[in-house]
């Protein structure tokens, strides 16, 4: 088959390599955009692949996998506070893909936290279908009243009311969360809904993540983490998931936030197109969740290999026996150095 020719075109004195930016060679360019895309509370330090997907939304040059993947392996902060993903050793069980967005969600809760403008922990509410999350600071002694109140507030509004919730807090916490629900807003009939034990463990990796931005940006004291909340959200919202292979933004609404960035070359698409290309990307996220959940069912008890180490080496100093001053271990970091081995 015959390669196509690259679509390359310049228009006021910027080169587009198709529909992207073509970054020159010019290494502070490059890595100003590095920095931008990784760094900022509305990046979050994002591993390898989201940030890859997020650069590529906009700029392109031809070592930006290479050059992504060498920034993010060397920033400090990734290696103080990402948690290590550790080999699985109990077969997955995926649950089953809802349909569209919104259908299912799951709730859980991180905290107990430091108080924040008197709030000690944090709602996580997710659509299992786009991935999007909401964020939304409260406290621990809150109930299933308190909870369809904050629902109703924060997402119903925007999303409607779910088919089928999914909570590790038992199927008595999600029938009665959903009838509190719908006396909260005004609803005389009563809708089934549906318990899952949460066994694909998307809602752990979940508040990891989570936990992850807030250790990157909150203070010392750990008692400013509501100001992050909105950015975490954000970041987390605007990044390609791996499951499906968009961000929760598109997946949602169609789009990419604007977010003060150079535009790409574009047309100006009818609304009719617009409507068809959601649904085919939202039939190809599901696709691909999908064959994601079969490489879960058959991936294997893999052995975990210990990396060796050598004199001169920089190692990181795991925090799991020590306790340092602050408030909580929850938020701190997980690592210390780096540390080199002297013999």
């Amino acid at each position: 088959m015959k390669k196509q020719p690259e679509k390359v075109w310049e228009n006021k004195g910027i080169i587009y390599r198709q529909g992207r930016i073509y970054v020159p060679d010019n290494q502070e360019i490059r890595d100003f955009i590095l920095h931008d895309h990784h760094n900022s509370p509305d990046a979050g330090h994002p591993g390898t692949y989201r940030m890859l997907e997020s650069v590529k939304q906009t700029f392109w040059w031809p070592t930006i996998k290479t050059d992504i993947r060498r920034y993010v392996r060397g920033c400090d902060m990734c290696q103080k506070n990402k948690t290590i993903r550790r080999p699985d050793h109990i077969p997955l069980n995926p649950l089953p893909i809802p349909d569209k967005p919104w259908e299912e969600i799951s709730i859980d809760m991180i905290g107990p936290l430091p108080k924040s403008k008197e709030k000690d922990a944090i709602i996580v509410i997710v659509d299992r279908f786009s991935k999007m999350i909401h964020l939304v600071p409260t406290i621990t002694s809150l109930t299933s009243t308190d909870l369809a109140e904050i629902y109703k507030e924060e997402v119903w509004r925007h999303h409607g009311i779910p088919k089928r919730i999914i909570s590790d807090r038992g199927p008595q916490f999600a029938s009665k969360f959903m009838e509190s629900l719908c006396t909260a807003l005004g609803i005389e009939r009563n809708l089934s809904t549906a318990y899952h034990p949460q066994t694909d463990g998307q809602t752990e990796r979940m508040n990891q993540e989570i936990e992850t931005y807030l250790r990157a940006f909150i203070n010392y004291r750990q008692d400013d983490w509501t100001r992050w909340l909105p950015m975490a959200e954000f970041h987390y919202n605007d990044k390609t998931h791996a499951a499906t292979g968009q961000t929760p933004f598109f997946l949602n609404y169609g789009l990419h936030p604007w977010k003060g960035n150079i535009t790409i070359e574009t047309t100006n698409p009818t609304a009719t197109s617009l409507i068809e290309e959601l649904e085919n990307v939202r039939k190809e996220a599901k696709a691909a969740m999908e064959a994601n959940n079969e490489m879960m069912r058959e991936r294997g008890n893999n052995k975990h290999h210990k990396e060796p180490f050598a004199e001169g080496d920089k190692v990181w100093l795991e925090t799991t026996n020590i306790h340092s001053n602050r408030p909580t271990r929850k938020l701190d970091h997980k690592r210390y150095g780096p540390f080199e081995i002297l013999k």
